[in-house]
């Protein structure tokens, strides 16, 4: 499929406003591919279609890729141009999960709960059927080389269901929480605090816990993580990102610091945020919408740290070393939220996606 409207396949973008001089000039094309997808199968992109009957996977338009097509013209005088340049930008909503296997619970961990501080998790009430929720998966595997055997009654932390920590029966239409909300123990699925320790059904221990957790969830093993990150927005730190951040990310270096009050994404447009930062740090009133993946793909020591109270609003993986909390660190479910920023709804490049093109591309 490509954009048209009276006659033009040009895109309505103002881009006139982005060129410095008057003899410049640029104009954006696009052509939409509706994706045939079979999530399970070892390539899961079939290919385009256009008509859903005819798709031997989901071709109903869930998911898609766009390719944008920009033509610059310079030194332009008279109705003609002496340089011309042409490039093309491949986005899709297929995102950066969509290789893997991404868990259906709020908090994945392969390291316990630090001594310190709370958590609170509220579970996905459906992830283990119908009616049994999941809180925490975490790891129990005891063969796994770079990761010890997870003690649950390790630090202070409770896990409760969405209508008790948000103390409604519906979600509010901005998923926030309008209020106090927390997982008090008369209320809990599982906490523990002191010597006081209850462990619900919402907590899987797992002896089959993978030991290659990024190759679970972005379908990449760990040695081949450059792969994921070539598909992302590369950060050296967290301190440009805020509510109209969306997408994936990839943060490198020292420091990942979310500052006090900040939101990064928003429930209809989410963000990927990878840390692969020594530190990741959240800071009093932070909140994140979308999925927090912690790796320590690039500093074995790579750690998770929370200060003061902060949410994340979707799900929360890590893959490395869950630090310091010195006040309340909140995981609160939510399905499409998770699903938007793993696997589908989010927008990302393509790998390889760019590229010039011939002008003759009609």
């Amino acid at each position: 499929f490509y954009y048209t409207h009276d006659s033009s396949t040009v895109l309505p973008i103002d881009t006139d406003g982005l060129v410095d001089g008057t003899t410049e000039q640029v104009a954006v094309e696009a052509l939409l591919c509706v994706l045939d997808l079979v999530p399970d199968a070892d390539v899961p992109v079939q290919g385009c279609v256009t008509d859903p009957a005819t798709a031997v996977g989901i071709g109903d338009g869930t998911y898609f890729m766009v390719t944008l097509l920009a033509r610059g013209e310079a030194d332009c005088a008279g109705g003609s141009c002496n340089a011309e340049a042409l490039v093309s930008e491949q986005v899709s909503n297929f995102g950066a999960a969509a290789g893997g296997r991404a868990p259906n619970v709020p908090l994945t961990t392969k390291s316990s709960f630090p001594p310190s501080g709370t958590a609170e998790v509220v579970a996905n009430p459906n992830a283990g059927g119908v009616g049994v929720p999941v809180s925490v998966w975490m790891n129990a595997n005891a063969s796994c080389p770079n990761g010890a055997v997870i003690d649950p009654s390790s630090g202070s932390w409770a896990t409760c269901e969405m209508n008790e920590w948000y103390e409604t029966e519906a979600i509010p239409d901005d998923v926030a929480c309008p209020g106090n909300c927390s997982c008090s123990s008369s209320e809990a699925l599982s906490y523990t605090e002191a010597n006081n320790h209850t462990y619900g059904i919402d907590l899987i221990s797992d002896t089959d816990f993978p030991c290659d957790l990024f190759q679970f969830y972005f379908g990449i093993p760990r040695s081949e993580y450059e792969t994921v990150k070539g598909y992302s927005q590369i950060l050296s730190s967290c301190d440009s990102l805020g509510p109209d951040s969306a997408g994936i990310y990839w943060v490198t270096g020292s420091s990942c610091q979310i500052n006090s009050n900040t939101k990064v994404g928003s429930p209809g447009a989410p963000v990927m945020l990878i840390s692969a930062a020594t530190e990741t740090r959240l800071n009093g009133g932070a909140e994140i919408y979308g999925t927090l993946f912690i790796t320590d793909v690039e500093d074995s020591a790579a750690e998770l740290v929370s200060t003061g109270t902060n949410t994340v609003y979707g799900s929360v993986i890590v893959d490395g070393i869950l630090g310091s909390y010195n006040g309340t660190f909140q995981v609160v479910w939510n399905e499409n939220i998770a699903n938007k920023a793993g696997t589908g709804g989010g927008l990302g490049s393509v790998l390889g996606g760019w590229s010039d093109f011939h002008r003759d591309w009609q």
